[in-house]
């Protein structure tokens, strides 16, 4: 298990464990000689609130992200809360960006994601990051309100707002589980406000996140840039931006400078996620493999350590696939796990935007042209000593 990995499944565990300690000490106490809410049972009330608070919760989250977005001087283009996604797409008849909406869709996150792209250099990422974290600290305080000025009984009958109390008690309890995910301050298995927040407090890293956020904005919204910047100074946003530039070396079969950018972020291992070093070890691998270079390519796969090899052969994005069945198919000699990976091509396709879809298209049959190449040279040969 990587780092990750781990810091995700404590990160979980003490979502749960928050959950158990608020409902035995906090929630069941506060229900004690309750038998009923505003003509509802307590049960009823309590699983009712438990839905309507975890959708008002995730809701409350995101329209925080829209409004530190607008706040920090950014344009939104897309808002996907649990798959229900209204986003942003040009209209070739109209000449103009229009609203549209698609469920499920997709998203990096644990509830939604809200898309942005900068609207000048002097765009900052700082509201986006801490107005949910404003807007929650909002919710705690009417709670601390309603349980202040809000009794279940006035002048001998239930108070009609009384439901008003415990439901906050519920949606906070939500909302505090939510942000011990989202605010710890670590890479968990998506990138969270937490782990913005740390690398967040160096202006390299501004500037990486706003390149980011303008190169996947740009492949959202269907436009195909050539050329992206170049960060010297690696660290896991610097490093996240070059894997997409040498995504684009590779689109051009410009793989002296691909090499030479990988090598940078390979050297620099351990100030990158382990999820930027897999990319970027697959993408050597990749360049290996596509000149031919089978030698360095097999000793490189050998220093690859489990999760690495894992990343490779599980994983579904194409950047994988066309590096696998280079290898499986070339090295391995494993037509099996060719086909494997040739039938997740239709799935890791519906991943990529639409810009990508065509470039990964064209890189995938490259490969599969040198795989094929290699193939036919080495049955010839293997049919010329049968004969002769």
């Amino acid at each position: 298990m990587t780092k990750e990995d781990i810091l995700s499944f404590i990160v979980y565990l003490l979502m749960l464990a928050t959950a158990a300690i608020i409902g035995f000490a906090v929630i069941t106490p506060a229900f004690k000689g309750v038998y009923e809410v505003n003509g509802m049972s307590v049960n009823a009330f309590l699983i009712l609130s438990l839905i309507i608070a975890c959708v008002l919760q995730v809701l409350l989250y995101e329209l925080g992200h829209v409004i530190g977005a607008k706040l920090g001087k950014y344009k939104i283009i897309s808002f996907n809360i649990l798959g229900f996604c209204f986003y942003k797409k040009y209209d070739e008849k109209k000449k103009k960006f229009i609203t549209k909406f698609k469920f499920p869709k997709p998203f990096d996150g644990l509830t939604g994601e809200t898309l942005i792209i900068p609207e000048s250099e002097k765009s900052t990422p700082i509201p986006f990051v801490w107005t949910p974290l404003f807007i929650f600290a909002i919710e705690v305080a009417l709670l601390v309100f309603a349980y202040t000025f809000i009794s279940d009984k006035v002048k001998g009958t239930q108070n009609p707002l009384m439901f008003l109390k415990y439901f906050q008690l519920i949606l906070v309890t939500v909302g505090g589980m939510l942000f011990i995910y989202d605010y710890f301050p670590a890479k968990l298995d998506s990138i969270t406000d937490g782990y913005r927040l740390v690398c967040l407090n160096k202006k390299i890293n501004i500037n990486a996140f706003n390149e980011l956020l303008k190169i996947e904005g740009d492949e959202f919204l269907g436009i195909d840039k050539e050329t992206y910047r170049v960060f010297d100074d690696i660290t896991d946003f610097t490093a996240k931006v070059n894997l997409l530039t040498v995504r684009n070396y590779l689109k051009n079969n410009d793989y002296q400078k691909a090499d030479e950018l990988l090598a940078k972020i390979i050297e620099n291992q351990s100030k990158i996620s382990s999820e930027n070093l897999c990319k970027a070890k697959t993408y050597k691998l990749n360049i290996l493999l596509m000149e031919n270079k089978l030698e360095d390519a097999q000793k490189f796969y050998d220093s690859f350590n489990a999760k690495e090899k894992e990343y490779l052969k599980k994983t579904y994005s194409m950047l994988t696939i066309r590096t696998a069945i280079l290898y499986f198919g070339i090295i391995e000699k494993s037509k099996q796990e060719v086909d494997v990976q040739l039938s997740r091509v239709k799935k890791a396709l519906e991943r990529e935007t639409e810009v990508n879809k065509k470039n990964e298209k064209i890189l995938l049959e490259n490969a599969k042209e040198v795989l094929n190449k290699i193939i036919i040279k080495e049955e010839k040969e293997k049919w010329f000593i049968t004969q002769f």
